[in-house]
């Protein structure tokens, strides 16, 4: 684990993806999840490699710092000198499945080098389809987090090990599935 988490439980956590502070719904998910996580976490450290960076490096913006990208468009280059200067607990990366195949060669050279952190892979699944090569990208992660219960169901059927379901960035007290039986009921609805 990272040296982090050996002071008071406190946690390191290094991310990547799109940048929090722009309106994709990437990073408006990034945008959810880091609020929260150090609104509830304080005394953790939180960095976030954003894709659309560049002039944002090092800024630190509601408990998180933004680090700069490398020379890469996804900063696949940073992530093995990230993971062994920051030493994070975590690893938490949140793309399309294909992209997250550019994490694995710098996360592998990470461990050899000696970072003990875990990588987690938050990807959507929502598709019938399933490319082949999808397959062998999900053996890498320690964890995979789908993004609905759909998501879950194809990685389950595709044998994806250490799946879990985290829903896309939303608070479920708000967003959630709905009974539709119980809705036609209270409407006087059937078929």
């Amino acid at each position: 684990m990272g040296e982090h988490s050996k002071k008071n439980n406190e946690l390191t956590i290094l991310s990547y993806g799109d940048n929090p502070l722009v309106s994709t719904g990437y990073g408006q998910v990034w945008n959810n999840l880091l609020k929260r996580w150090t609104k509830q976490k304080p005394k953790w450290k939180f960095y976030h490699l954003g894709w659309q960076s560049r002039d944002r490096a090092h800024l630190t913006k509601e408990g998180f710092i933004l680090l700069p990208m490398g020379k890469l468009e996804y900063g696949y280059d940073t992530v093995t000198s990230n993971l062994l200067r920051y030493k994070p607990d975590f690893l938490i990366t949140l793309c399309d499945v294909g992209w997250q195949s550019g994490f694995i060669k710098g996360v592998f050279e990470a461990k050899k080098a000696g970072w003990r952190g875990k990588w987690i892979m938050y990807t959507p699944i929502d598709t019938h389809s399933w490319a082949m090569t999808w397959s062998e990208i999900f053996d890498k992660p320690d964890i995979n987090v789908a993004m609905a219960e759909w998501g879950k169901k194809m990685m389950e059927l595709y044998q994806v090990p250490n799946v879990v379901m985290i829903p896309h960035g939303v608070d479920t007290k708000e967003f959630k599935p709905l009974n539709k039986e119980e809705i036609k009921t209270k409407l006087g609805l059937s078929g």
